[in-house]
């Protein structure tokens, strides 16, 4: 038999609840109390447990989303007939036309795309 709650310290309390949690959640499958009990951590606390975060998954998406608006980009240009308009840089024209310009965009980002990405080009 286990002492009182009252008479219990914090760690005591701490151990206490995590067996009846652990119990709950096994027996009935049900995740209520550790929800209950997550509400009162502090938000920062919460993001603190969990893992880091793949900053190099977030640049694949970023870059798969950039091609994408790219490829957009070039058949809205092409498909109105925009392809010869002169480029504009720095306030002048340039050599370059708006459809080259596009075309070297997607190039390049053709080039750093992951390549699991390769099947929806």
């Amino acid at each position: 038999m286990h002492k009182p709650y009252a008479n219990m310290n914090r760690e005591e309390l701490i151990d206490e609840v995590m067996d009846v949690t652990k119990s709950t959640i096994t027996d009935a499958d049900d995740w209520t109390a550790l929800e209950k009990l997550l509400t009162f951590v502090p938000t920062e606390k919460l993001r603190g447990f969990l893992p880091e975060e793949d900053p190099a998954e977030d640049n694949e998406n970023e870059i798969s989303n950039a091609y994408f608006a790219a490829i957009d980009l070039q058949r809205t240009i092409s498909s109105n007939g925009l392809d010869n308009i002169k480029r504009v840089h720095g306030g002048t024209d340039n050599e370059d036309t708006m459809g080259e310009l596009v075309d070297d965009l997607v190039s390049f980002l053709t080039g750093i795309l992951p390549e699991e990405n390769d099947n929806e080009r």
